[in-house]
């Protein structure tokens, strides 16, 4: 008798999915390479499988859309070993499910998105087969070839990241379980409906992309390759991206959507033309090149426009994480800047030129280290018997007084200071009183260039913070990637039902998936940690099969109790099982409180 089956289908056991499907169901399997064999014993399944996206360089053309030559699927074994497709179900069906004008999506959809949304969303909306699938001999290998128009959104993003994706069938069929060139699985027979043809992350079925053909490479490509054109792309498909998720959870309506869809273009159009007076060089810049070396305008600047934009040219040449650069003073008319550089627990001063070309500000070199001094020079002619025959005062950086010392600077080119007229050698000997005035301003200007200096240093301790709390949130997600495999693997192999081992699944790849000191999932720790979950699932469900009644004899022959009651758990069997659901809720995230809480609700 032949196990097909397709009269009556019985349930299934989902190891990649974890979902629970009741018997009679259509079952979706999601393959993914080396993904264990999906257990059925049904008729029909969702195939999905994932092609090698091998594109070779292509020639630039002058004209005409982005084209791709494509390997939809080979025929014999995908690479997991678990399904079989024969060329000639291939020719006779794939042609008919897969037409010309089939969409190719930016990824299949989720198990919730093809619910709420199965015609798919026009954000993902990636390219569209151009002609009908035919059988053809690629590498000494019967595979499905055609090919597709990229829509210019994608055609960016589908040039550079060729090397690293896949193609990837979405379609429902039928088969058997068989044997075919000596191995075991699902033998195809049949691929009853298509529904897109989308392009994933991995490969799983040995075909590719073939190359982007003489076309694919026009002007308007090369166009979007520029930084600009690049970001203007991505601010469109995000804001196209929320606009589409709103209006398919049902807070738009279709009039809005249009709406929103039309403002997205006209201010699309406005912030392009504000960045085209302002920073053309973007649209001219390619998507990976370097940007020129960072210069400030000045145009008629006042003091602080001068400070803050030589702050910013001295911050970018020199500044860096543990790195601080502030701004003492400058000349404008020597055109000299001196400022000091903070870290690896040393403070050092420095001297630089800079210039000012066309409005724009730059260094221009020369760099030395200095020691900073302040020197005191008359502002008006002196007695110098009213200075008692005192010498000239040099005041040290340490702001100790030594005699009989050269000024550091010359009268009147001193950091920041205005042209001096020239002075006698007996006015230079004079040390002249300031005025209130004069130390209220230095006391402010010194109080202010701290300010400025605290300040920036606290900036970059946040964004240091920012950025260690975004590569731990990155490496996170990496390890939910290296996570999910395992879990789903070690729970296929528990006893535990599909609803259990979804509920487990959902508590052990949360946010609280461990990490080692690298900031790499702790696979011992997260073994550890499901095996308790395990252990704690199956213990909770075994004493709810046993206060059901479950493996007891009722309403058989007398009504009389005879013999002893229905055994209870021991004292000992009560405590484990509480200790790993204490454990289980633990993992989960709960306080132990709570946790001591949660078990104790549970029945015993």
């Amino acid at each position: 008798m032949s196990n097909r089956r397709r009269l009556r289908p019985g349930p299934y056991r989902l190891r990649e999915s974890a979902t629970a499907v009741a018997p009679g169901a259509t079952v979706t399997i999601g393959e993914a390479p080396g993904a264990p064999v999906a257990s059925t014993g049904g008729e029909r399944a969702e195939l999905r499988e994932t092609v090698t996206a091998a594109l070779t360089e292509a020639p630039t053309s002058a004209g005409g859309p982005t084209v791709v030559d494509l390997i939809l699927i080979e025929a014999g074994w995908n690479q997991a070993g678990t399904r079989y497709y024969p060329a000639d179900v291939l020719a006779r069906d794939i042609p008919t499910v897969f037409p010309a004008g089939t969409h190719q999506h930016w990824d299949h959809p989720s198990l919730s998105e093809a619910v709420e949304r199965p015609e798919r969303s026009l954000s993902t909306l990636t390219a569209v087969l151009t002609e009908t699938p035919y059988l053809a001999m690629v590498e000494g290998k019967q595979v499905m070839r055609a090919k597709a128009r990229v829509f210019s959104p994608y055609a960016p993003l589908l040039a550079e990241m060729w090397p690293h994706i896949g193609v990837s069938i979405n379609a429902d069929g039928a088969g058997e379980y068989g044997e075919r060139e000596g191995r075991r699985g699902l033998i195809v027979e049949s691929i009853d409906f298509g529904k897109s043809v989308d392009f994933v992350t991995k490969p799983g079925a040995g075909g590719r992309i073939l190359s982007l053909l003489e076309s694919a490479r026009q002007t308007g490509l090369r166009e979007a390759r520029s930084f600009g054109a690049w970001l203007e792309s991505r601010l469109h498909l995000a804001l196209t991206q929320f606009a589409d998720d709103a209006y398919g959870d049902g807070r738009l309506t279709r009039d809005e959507r249009i709406a929103l869809s039309n403002a997205i273009g006209k201010g699309l159009e406005a912030w392009t033309a504000v960045v085209l007076e302002r920073a053309p060089q973007l649209f001219k810049r390619d998507l990976y090149d370097e940007p020129p070396q960072p210069v400030t305008a000045i145009v008629e600047a006042a003091t602080e426009d001068v400070r803050r934009a030589l702050s910013t040219v001295l911050w970018a040449t020199y500044g860096g994480d543990d790195r601080h650069v502030w701004v003492r003073d400058y000349d404008a008319e020597r055109s000299v800047v001196w400022y000091e550089v903070t870290g690896d627990d040393a403070c050092t001063t420095w001297q630089e030129g800079y210039q000012v070309v066309g409005g724009v500000a730059s260094l221009t070199g020369g760099r030395v280290e200095v020691v900073p001094r302040m020197v005191y020079t008359p502002v008006r002619p002196a007695d110098p018997a009213d200075a008692g025959g005192a010498e000239t005062q040099v005041v040290e950086a340490d702001r100790s007084p030594t005699a009989s010392q050269a000024p550091a600077v010359e009268p009147g080119s001193g950091p920041g200071s205005p042209p001096d007229t020239k002075q006698t050698p007996e006015e230079e000997g004079v040390m002249p009183e300031l005025t209130p005035e004069q130390l209220r301003e230095a006391a402010e200007a010194r109080t202010k260039a701290e300010t400025e200096r605290d300040l920036a240093l606290r900036e970059a301790a946040e964004a240091k913070a920012q950025r260690a709390e975004s590569d731990r949130a990155l490496a996170r997600y990496r390890a939910l990637d290296t996570a999910r495999p395992i879990a789903t693997t070690l729970l296929a192999e528990s006893d535990l039902p599909p609803a259990a081992q979804q509920r487990v699944l959902a508590g052990v790849t949360g946010e609280r998936v461990p990490l080692t000191e690298a900031l790499a999932l702790d696979e011992a720790a997260f073994r550890t940690r499901i095996g308790a979950e395990i252990a704690a699932e199956g213990a909770y469900l075994a004493q709810l099969r046993e206060s059901a009644g479950e493996g007891q004899v009722r309403g058989a022959g007398s009504t009389a109790v005879t013999g002893t009651a229905a055994a209870t758990p021991s004292v000992d069997e009560r405590t484990r099982t509480r200790a790993a659901l204490v454990e289980s809720y633990r993992a989960r995230g709960l306080s132990e409180d709570a946790a001591n809480k949660a078990a104790n609700g549970r029945p015993f």
